[in-house]
């Protein structure tokens, strides 16, 4: 019996030709596989027994990372077929289906693999780019398509006689395996200066900075050098039980960490009495009662952790720019930066003569309610695709301050990793080198291109063709519909900093009922008058002095309160003197961390919401707040003269605590005013877990089914996902 097999799924770049081929020998198959495209087709001749017990095999089993969506088999003519004595695995070509292939995301190092690495007489041993068919770096290495070696960037490495042998031998791990490499032609490691102190090091995706977190003037210094004074740093630890001396785990959470993405995962940290924190340096981590643990993913990093301990992981970039990969810009960024007079530390380079193809940031990832929650989707995900329930080819453009795109085809989408803010031009850069990459890699053919009304957003600028515009909040709504594959009417609840709203104003605390043929916003904050621009999206006390002059509270009893600020605001406002409307429930949470004295600056992107976050953590009870509901607005001007009241008996946690719980009832008060008992939350301000834990809660005891971004950031970097869903559905599309 003569067959041929095609097989379509997540199939290149797993070993799943060598797996395919040690199938066929053990069932005494004959012929041949190939990657075809993105495709694998087969040729198969044997017994009609054997060849069928092929062909199950081949339906109901994969490799590990691999994914099997359709297998194909038809009767293959005499003439086609080639006789073979043996099943081998054949030559690529670039012919396959006109439909979007699977492209592995980068795995992380194996568990033989990494036995390997720390066994003496092993001749990999210690050698840092270990890998075979189940892990190493994919998709960052990727040239084009069909995955093989002259494809990828380790065509500049030629195989050595050892490791051609092992390539080519059936029933080898590395048969065919294409980062195959040993100490002897694979890529090689270059340490530069001095790596006591702060050390950058050129992993899968990019550059990291490195420190140990014992060591006050290292992290002191590479604060210095990130320009990053007190935002939370990561740590990479060598086990989870090491992570688990100093965090507290769940099983979603130890999942997560042990993928084969291997993230940053947001855990919270165990008490001083119950940990070692005498060990880390309390700058490490800020005032987050978080911490960002990660595993190791990569040969080297393995090595490192278990030499050193517990290091500090960072991207190596400016804040808000795009990871660094070039190795002699790496060079000029971290001369440069050594420069710094708070440098007091030594300062080195690991690099490797492999080449990076696309920036790739480690991942992060927080769980709330028993779900995932993504703030950063990029290496080990990314170009994972995510199922969407179209037939339309489409490019969304996503917005400027993740610099997140995606292509849409064959009812899936395929998200890009976070390039950076636009309004930097190396992430502009990254964004469009991306973007053009992601078309000629998967072969994406868009017919329409959807970006954000913004009408100066960088993302928008870069499109040359016909553009579909969709508003930003809506977008964030219909991500989360988009994932869950909602049907029927649903209440969408878009919370953030800023974006631009219909009315040209400044939106941010949004209701809208989504339905069949229309979209209606049904609720909001109260808009206020706010400073516009930069100014009054970093300096929390902005907001707070618009919100007071909102409610014309002069008699405010806060010490950070200066009464002539207050009064000249007041008059600003009545002059609309650089003063913007504003939704924005981002700006209601500076105004509320700046009036309780917790943090009057965003030095990082929502550091004052976030401490206020942190501090309503500490409280073991909520003072009682509440946003009154006028027209369907939430006037939260009223909170600051309950504010004062409240801190007569109450803590500034507690009252930190109860500001969060009053923003969950104004939304649940919100949603019983309407009908749709499906609601979805999305929007960066929804990173805060208390306020989306919380809210969720009391929505669901009320009878309504709650859902959030599980897929995809609900920051910007998911936004493009709900573009595309909007430009599908041609809902609120101009």
């Amino acid at each position: 019996m003569q067959k041929k097999i095609t097989i379509e799924g997540l199939v290149q770049g797993i070993g799943y030709r060598p797996f395919v081929a040690e199938t066929a020998r053990k069932l005494h198959i004959s012929g041949n596989v190939k990657n075809s495209g993105g495709i694998v087709t087969i040729q198969a001749l044997g017994d009609e027994v054997d060849v069928y017990s092929f062909i199950a095999t081949l339906k109901t089993n994969c490799p590990i990372g691999g994914r099997v969506d359709k297998v194909s088999v038809s009767d293959l003519p005499t003439d086609e077929f080639l006789d073979y004595d043996d099943f081998l695995i054949v030559s690529s070509d670039d012919v396959g289906i006109d439909k979007v292939p699977f492209i592995p995301a980068d795995l992380c190092t194996c568990e033989d693999c990494k036995r390997e690495l720390k066994t003496s007489y092993n001749r990999r041993f210690k050698h840092p780019f270990i890998s075979c068919v189940n892990c190493g770096p994919r998709y960052s290495i990727i040239e084009a398509l069909p995955y093989d070696r002259p494809r990828i960037t380790m065509k500049d490495f030629k195989l050595c006689d050892e490791c051609h042998s092992e390539y080519v031998t059936y029933g080898d791990r590395r048969h065919h395996a294409q980062t195959i490499a040993c100490p002897n032609c694979g890529p090689k490691i270059k340490i530069e200066g001095s790596l006591e102190g702060v050390f950058a090091l050129k992993d899968i995706g990019g550059y990291h900075l490195v420190c140990s977190p014992y060591d006050e003037s290292a992290v002191t210094s590479l604060r210095a050098m990130k320009g990053r004074e007190s935002k939370p740093f990561a740590v990479m630890f060598a086990d989870v039980n090491q992570i688990k001396e100093y965090c507290q785990v769940n099983e979603l959470e130890e999942k997560l960490l042990t993928s084969s993405a291997r993230p940053v995962v947001l855990l919270n940290r165990k008490n001083e009495s119950d940990s070692q924190w005498d060990k880390m340096c309390d700058s490490v981590f800020g005032k987050s009662p978080y911490m960002g643990a990660m595993l190791p993913c990569n040969p080297l990093q393995i090595m490192l952790v278990e030499e050193r301990g517990p290091l500090i992981m960072t991207s190596a970039n400016t804040s808000g720019g795009s990871m660094i990969i070039d190795d002699g810009k790496m060079r000029e960024w971290i001369a440069q930066k050594a420069k710094h007079s708070d440098v007091t530390v030594p300062v080195g380079i690991i690099s490797h003569d492999r080449e990076i193809l696309t920036p790739l940031d480690d991942s992060v990832v927080q769980v709330v309610n028993d779900k995932p929650l993504y703030i950063r989707r990029a290496r080990g995900y990314v170009p994972n695709p995510i199922d969407i329930d179209t037939d339309e080819r489409i490019f969304a453009a996503g917005a400027d301050l993740k610099g997140t795109f995606c292509y849409v085809q064959d009812g899936r989408a395929y998200p890009s990793g976070p390039a950076g803010d636009l309004q930097e031009q190396d992430s502009i850069a990254v964004y469009n080198l991306e973007k053009e990459r992601m078309k000629t890699i998967f072969g994406f053919k868009p017919d329409k291109y959807v970006v954000d009304r913004h009408p100066l957003y960088f993302s928008v600028s870069q499109i040359n063709e016909p553009k579909i515009k969709v508003a930003h909040h809506k977008a964030h709504v219909a991500s989360v519909i988009a994932e869950h594959h909602l049907l029927g009417d649903v209440l969408g609840v878009a919370f953030d900093g800023t974006g631009f709203g219909d009315d040209g104003t400044v939106w941010g605390g949004e209701f809208f009922l989504f339905t069949e043929k229309d979209i209606k916003r049904v609720g909001s904050l109260k808009p206020v008058l706010l400073t516009g621009g930069d100014q009054g999206a970093k300096n929390a006390l902005s907001s707070m002095y618009g919100y007071l002059a909102d409610a014309r509270y002069l008699k405010s009893k806060s010490t950070v309160v200066e009464m002539d600020k207050l009064t000249l605001t007041i008059k600003a406002n009545e002059m609309k003197i650089n003063r913007v409307k504003s939704s924005s429930m981002g700006r209601l949470f500076d105004a509320i961390s700046a009036y309780l004295g917790i943090c009057d600056n965003n030095g990082y992107e929502g550091q004052a919401p976030m401490e206020l976050e942190y501090v309503a953590s500490m409280a073991e009870c909520a003072a009682k707040l509440s946003i009154p509901v006028e027209n369907n607005q939430g006037v939260a001007s009223a909170l600051f003269e309950q504010i004062d009241n409240a801190l007569k008996v109450h803590s500034v946690a507690e009252v930190a605590l109860g500001f969060h719980y009053a923003v969950a009832d104004f939304i649940l008060q919100i949603c019983q005013q309407n009908s749709p008992k499906q609601v979805v939350l999305s929007g960066g301000t929804f990173c805060n877990r208390i306020l989306l834990s919380r809210t969720e809660k009391i929505l669901e005891s009320a009878g309504f089914s709650v859902y959030h971004n599980e897929q995809v950031p609900c920051t910007d970097a998911g936004l493009c996902l709900g573009q595309a869903w909007l430009c599908a559905r041609n809902l609120d599309c101009k």
